[in-house]
């Protein structure tokens, strides 16, 4: 397991970067923040210089997400708020939350600084360009201190103007140095940014501290909040709110078309509060559209969208610092609001003509998403590429989804092109990617640094500087120009619809997804296109109006939506030897899937105290851990059919050590029965280590077999009588005369029939009273039964063959019965033919099949449920030796974004020799956290 995260040095001012590091944190799942808190420490003294950060070294100093001090033993790596983006600070606490309790708050919705949300506590608060104002606009109309809104005590915000040199106008009426109220939703216009005010009503759906997202690990360090208004931090939205545009923003003539483009400040809030985040999947009709800004059209201000399945792919150029803001506003949109699992992030930026620092700078935010993780198994730890070698391999494994060879993985690949990549092969893939690449899901993002276009430099240089400077511009559907003396408007064009040589059917060059061109023939790698988007000029054929304002966001802005949403795609221990999604691997460890790599007493007693489930986990499922929960309606019985070699023992083995793991030991027991005996091995014995089993049969012994059905059966008759003893019903026995089962041969723990010996011998309502707590507390009962078959259909001169029957009638109970009485059975059979008929398998909810052929791993089945589509899984192993890695010390590194694209050092996976197994490292590990937690174990019944 790797986790990205950043730690502040101690005595780091509020809202100040500081002495800070960005790290990668390796560790086995499960692993307590106190392996790791020296490394943390010792990373950022290293960062700082030592002696200067103040930390000795070695040393462990407290550690804390925000205002919350985390305690090691018992924060866990990987669990909130230890997940990837967490920013945590040494020595002290961080920046706190109070901010949260704002009575309003100011939104930039859209601008040339757009996306900021500020929090307003009360009184004045100057909105300008200068560095004096409280809410500072990167916006050349603005003046230096424009306007000013107080906030009154009682929620009330008016507006009044500053003597600004372009004015100030609410909802499209002029505002003079006289206050005018500003009601909640209301438009503020200050030079080209739109504001819009959210009253106190908006703000019942922020978060708090102790509700905020998992991603919110700690402080926002990178935006220094002013003296009344604050950068957001911890906010949700309802859906209502995030579907909310600015009234300016939206055509009046189709309200129905409201909340399909939020702006900036929406796209932040729905990343940090989860309300709007992947809504859009592939079949969604907005997916892969962004908004690039607004522009007046008959009037009204309408958002400039362009979508890329329609456009094929899309190129923006202008001068560096808009254009960067440009794009992370594009990304952050594409991140936030498209389903995560459906899109797939690329990044191409090694341009040598531009230092790597100044690269880095520019896109290191990106690292923090989770859609640049790789799916695919590509050999890297990030889709990035900051150099010509990690460029060729991630346009390698681009064409080769060209040629038929992607495999599984996500719908859709958005890979930004920044700048030159290299040499002529390098530029003719990319090319190669713009021309066919829509028709495989692989949409370019282009970006060309060239002067912002003015009428001494017109739109068809800027183009032509673009297309000569970043392969692949030429071939983009539709490109966004930053225009303006400052780069502050946006002109976007699109390439005319073209005829398909072949068919002749009309429709934009990339928007069907085929792979033609302007024309027959024509080929703009050839020529660069000018010509059809000098016409496009002349023609007015823009989108919709000209010019618009362009929509750009701040690196902070940027860098805070990442963290919000990098824990939304959980890294795989390995990544870059991952697998796509739907790909199944040929083994699988149980304690991974159970996220319980090294197995610690502190960690189970932490599972332990989240969960009231019998949670079975099966191994692993197209899309992780594929588990199911008994306590749940509709699966009990679980039938398991699998011949000799399928590896439905290891199955059954897998699933007793995933329930031990689900519950304490004195709420949940295992029964174990080896339906086989002597006869075909007794493959569940292995189990009788875990805390949980109370009794373990082997069909042998025909006595002991009859005394355990006898035993099984007088508890079930026990636990009928509670219920209805719990529900009042008549003419049954209360709970003061309920007693033990007939035989020591079935032990339960704890012991619940003392306590109800113990009870007052009551005949009134007090008896059901009684019978429901004596009910209540009954651990679940799982039984579980290898070699069903040979119980049902026993050999010729079998041990078992004189007894089976009592057995079986005993189990077909608790197939009939068993749901009711927090009894459960799962049964495996090698004979399915024999067992078709039987109680276990006709009433089963949950059916497994594995298979048995010589191309097919051991463990690998399907899953039925009724009504559902059979789930395809490979099961978990658990007694394998401990592999190396589960005993490899955690370590910190310093995070080197530059070569995250570059294939990842790692060691093959080997288990210990003669070593434990996964298997025995578990039971001790229960042993120790049931006696921990005070759960009673005695030894168990063989």
């Amino acid at each position: 397991m790797q986790i990205r995260m950043t730690v502040l040095g101690p005595h780091v001012p509020r809202g100040a970067r500081g002495s800070s590091v960005d790290v990668l944190v390796t560790a086995p799942s499960g692993t307590p923040l106190s392996a790791v808190s020296v490394g943390l420490a010792d990373a950022v003294a290293a960062a700082a210089g030592g002696a200067g950060a103040g930390i000795p070294a070695g040393s462990a100093v407290p550690l804390f997400a925000g205002e919350r001090a985390l305690d090691p033993d018992r924060t866990v790596l990987g669990e909130p708020p230890l997940t990837d983006g967490a920013v945590l600070s040494l020595g002290a606490p961080g920046v706190p939350g109070e901010h949260a309790e704002a009575p309003v708050r100011l939104l930039i919705a859209a601008g040339p600084d757009a996306g900021g949300v500020h929090l307003l506590h009360g009184g004045q608060v100057r909105i300008g360009r200068s560095g004096e104002a409280e809410v500072p606009l990167d916006d050349p109309d603005v003046s230096r201190l424009h306007c000013a809104v107080t906030v009154a005590e009682d929620g009330r915000a008016s507006v009044a103007d500053l003597g600004s040199t372009n004015g100030t106008t609410v909802d499209g009426v002029p505002v003079g140095e006289r206050p005018v109220p500003l009601r909640p939703g209301a438009l503020l216009r200050i030079g080209e940014s739109v504001l819009r005010l959210e009253g106190a009503d908006t703000l019942e759906h922020a978060q708090t501290p102790d509700s905020a997202p998992p991603a919110d690990g700690g402080p926002e360090p990178y935006a220094a909040p002013a003296r009344r208004g604050f950068w957001s931090r911890r906010f949700g939205t309802a859906p209502s709110e995030a579907a909310e545009l600015p009234r300016e923003s939206r055509p009046p003539a189709d309200p129905a078309e409201a909340g399909r483009w939020p702006d900036p400040a929406e796209v932040l809030l729905a990343a940090l509060g989860g309300a709007r985040h992947s809504s859009r999947d592939t079949g969604h009709r907005d997916a892969l559209s962004v908004r690039l800004g607004t522009a007046d059209t008959h009037g009204a201000p309408e958002p400039l969208v362009v979508s890329l399945r329609e456009a094929g792919s899309l190129g923006l150029a202008g001068p560096r610092p808009r254009l960067t803001g440009l794009a992370r506003s594009v990304l952050a949109q594409l991140a936030t609001l498209d389903a995560t699992d459906d899109l797939e992030l690329v990044l191409l930026a090694a341009d040598r003509a531009r230092p790597l620092a100044d690269r880095l700078a520019d896109w290191s935010w990106l690292g923090w998403l989770p859609q640049l993780r790789p799916a695919r198994g590509q050999d890297c730890r990030l889709l990035t590429a900051y150099d010509r070698e990690q460029a060729s391999a991630r346009l390698g494994e681009l064409l080769r989804r060209l040629d038929g060879d992607g495999g599984g993985g996500p719908a859709h690949t958005v890979v930004v092109v920044d700048g030159d990549v290299g040499p002529a092969e390098l530029r003719d893939a990319v090319a190669r990617l713009g021309l066919r690449g829509p028709a495989a899901g692989i949409h370019l993002l282009c970006l060309a640094e060239t002067p912002s276009a003015t009428p001494s430099s017109p739109l068809t240089a800027s183009y032509e500087t673009a297309v000569a400077d970043t392969p692949g511009f030429a071939e983009c559907g539709a490109v966004a120009l930053l225009s303006g003396d400052v780069a502050s408007f946006l002109r976007v064009l699109w390439r005319p619809a073209t005829a398909d040589p072949a068919t002749g059917e009309s429709g934009t060059a990339y928007g069907t997804g085929r792979a033609w061109l302007d024309g027959p023939g024509s080929d703009p790698r050839a020529t660069p296109g000018g010509d059809w988007f000098a016409a496009a000029v002349a023609e007015g054929r823009e989108t919709p109006g000209r010019p618009g304002v362009v929509d750009a966001v701040s690196a902070a802005w940027a860098e805070r939506l990442a963290r919000a949403l990098a824990p939304l795609r959980a890294p795989a221990d390995g990544e870059g030897a991952g697998r796509a999604p739907g790909e199944l691997p040929a083994s699988v460890r149980l304690l991974d899937e159970l996220g319980l790599a090294r197995a610690t007493p502190t960690a189970l007693t932490a599972r332990w105290a989240d969960r009231t489930r019998a949670l079975a986990v099966f191994g692993a499922g197209p899309r992780g851990p594929l588990e199911a929960d008994l306590t749940a309606e509709g699966t009990q019985p679980v039938f398991v059919e699998g011949a000799a070699g399928s590896g439905k023992t290891e199955l059954l083995r897998s699933l007793a050590a995933s329930l031990a793991a689900s519950e304490r030991p004195d709420r949940l027991q295992l029964v174990l029965i080896d339906g086989g005996g002597s006869e075909r091995g007794e493959g569940l014995r292995v189990c009788t280590d875990l805390p949980h089993v109370s009794t373990y049969l082997p069909a042998n012994d025909p006595l002991r077999m009859r005394e355990f059905a006898q035993s099984l059966a007088g508890e079930l008759k026990r636990r009928t009588e509670l219920l209805a003893a719990s529900r009042g019903v008549p003419g049954q026995r209360g709970g003061g005369e309920l007693e033990p089962p007939p035989s020591n041969t079935l032990r339960l723990r704890p012991q619940s029939a003392q306590a109800v010996q113990s009870a007052p011998d009551a005949r009134d309502v007090r008896d059901a009273r009684m019978a429901q707590r004596l009910l209540a507390a009954q651990p679940r009962l799982v039984v579980i039964v290898d070699d069903y078959d040979a119980l049902i259909a026993p050999a010729l001169g079998s041990p078992a063959r004189p007894a089976a029957g009592s057995v079986v009638r005993a189990l077909d109970t608790i197939a009939r019965d068993g749901g009711r009485l927090a009894v459960d059975l799962i049964a495996a059979t090698g004979r399915p033919e024999q067992t078709a008929g039987a109680s276990a398998r006709t009433r089963a909810e949950l059916l497994v099949r594995l298979g048995a052929a010589p191309d097919v791993p051991p463990g690998r089945g399907e899953l039925h449920r009724p009504g559902k589509s059979p789930v395809p899984f490979q099961a978990g192993r658990v007694t394998g030796r401990i592999p190396r890695t589960a005993t490899a010390r955690p370590t910190v590194v310093p995070l080197e974004w530059e070569r995250m694209g570059a294939p990842p050092t790692t060691r093959p996976l080997r288990e210990l020799g003669n070593g434990p197994t996964d298997l025995a490292l578990l039971a001790s590990a229960l042993q120790r956290a049931a006696q921990s937690a005070g759960a009673d174990v005695t030894p168990v019944l063989a």
